[in-house]
């Protein structure tokens, strides 16, 4: 069986997004959670890997599903930072719940923090 190249789930079962009702995102992994100046004045990162995933826009009905999973960890599959795709447990964060105009989110971002790869 050949997995959906993004895909979210509650369990180890993933749904592709597009049996969710979700359009694909412009996706980026990022090796650490943040970056910090150190006393040299280097930047050095520090946390797990994140992946974040940008939408150009959503209805209201898509940020809903997005939120479903944004209150324990959820499984995602992902690009990762090699350009592959991997799936991890992780802690989705969501921006806060802002106006939508005309019914729809715009420029939305849901980051995928804390990934364990399963």
């Amino acid at each position: 069986m050949t997995l959906p190249a993004y895909a979210l789930s509650a369990s180890t079962t993933l749904s592709s997004l597009e049996s969710l009702g979700l359009p694909l995102p412009k996706a980026e992994a990022v090796d650490y959670e943040v970056y910090v100046q150190n006393g040299e004045g280097q930047e050095v990162g520090q946390g797990r890997l994140v992946a974040r995933w940008r939408f150009v826009v959503l209805t209201a009905a898509q940020v809903a599903v997005l939120e479903a999973f944004a209150s324990a960890t959820c499984y995602v599959r992902t690009l990762r930072m090699d350009d592959t795709y991997g799936t991890y447990t992780s802690l989705l964060v969501l921006p806060p719940r802002q106006a939508l105009k005309a019914g729809m989110a715009r420029d939305y971002v849901a980051e995928f923090r804390k990934l364990v790869a399963v």
